[in-house]
């Protein structure tokens, strides 16, 4: 579960007020509090505080925890040990962002019930699922990985595709919660999966029963990058995907067996390889 607030997300924004830290290494819990509360800034790989943001950050700690500070020094460290105390006793268990998701498209509006939205590149999204309009996006991407989903304007679609909705997977019950929105408005989707090049990847886009799989064109071209130790430990991947799958999806499984093939999203996008359409939905 991937609660909002956690004892490891308290502990990031601890160091970073602290040690005036700038840059910090990008993770899924930056990514989500930046979203909710507009603190500090994105990119690809960093999320990024000034002195504006340090400060807002003391402030968001007063408002949201119960009056604990995150402090300038370390002299008061049982003050988070305090904190986290008042967390295990008085949050929800339920996630901040239940029934919400994120998403991204390259080109042109995302229509909700309650109106249009147009993003920039590189921008997000972060609505509650149910305001998707399903008349005006009937073709959504669902997206493996965080860092995919943030740099959804580099990835290399075909030009029908940069319409279609990109929506990020999340983990534990955001995935839970996107998997019923899916399965629940099954009959007026289509489900397209960009996930990583390996059995895990292909595992997902069949949990997520998608139509189509966004895979690159030359599959070759990016053996180089392959990690062939993580492939190493995917067997059980392999072997689920290997009794279930049939048709194109067990066609690309064996070729990513054959070559041991473990490339993920990152990789695809970083060398701006062209995606392409494989259908792996039986008829």
């Amino acid at each position: 579960m991937h609660d909002l607030i956690n004892k490891r997300l308290l502990d990031k924004l601890q160091k970073i007020v602290q040690e005036n830290i700038e840059e910090s290494a990008l993770a899924n819990d930056f990514v989500l509090f930046q979203q909710e509360f507009q603190i500090g800034t994105l990119t690809s790989k960093k999320y990024k505080t000034n002195f504006d943001d340090r400060r807002k950050l003391r402030a968001w700690a007063k408002k949201y925890l119960n009056g604990f500070e995150l402090q300038n020094d370390s002299s008061e460290g049982n003050r988070l040990d305090s904190a986290r105390k008042f967390i295990d006793e008085k949050v929800s268990p339920q996630p901040v962002f239940s029934e919400r998701i994120s998403l991204a498209v390259q080109e042109g509006e995302v229509i909700l019930k309650s109106g249009k939205v147009n993003l920039p590149g590189g921008a997000l999204l972060n609505i509650e699922i149910n305001q998707v309009d399903l008349t005006a996006h009937d073709k959504v991407i669902i997206v493996e990985n965080g860092t995919a989903i943030i740099n959804w304007h580099q990835v290399n679609l075909s030009d029908e595709m940069k319409s279609y909705l990109a929506i990020y997977r999340g983990h534990g019950s955001d995935s839970a919660c996107l998997k019923n929105w899916l399965q629940n408005n099954r009959d007026k989707l289509q489900v397209i999966g960009f996930v990583d090049l390996d059995p895990a990847g292909l595992q997902i886009a069949m949990t997520l029963d998608c139509d189509i799989l966004l895979v690159p064109e030359d599959i070759d071209g990016l053996k180089s990058f392959s990690l062939s130790e993580r492939y190493s430990r995917q067997y059980k991947q392999a072997e689920f995907v290997e009794n279930n799958a049939s048709g194109k999806l067990l066609e690309l499984l064996g070729k990513i067996k054959l070559n041991q093939i473990s490339i993920s999203q990152e990789v695809i996008i970083s060398q701006r390889h062209r995606l392409t359409s494989l259908p792996i939905k039986e008829s």
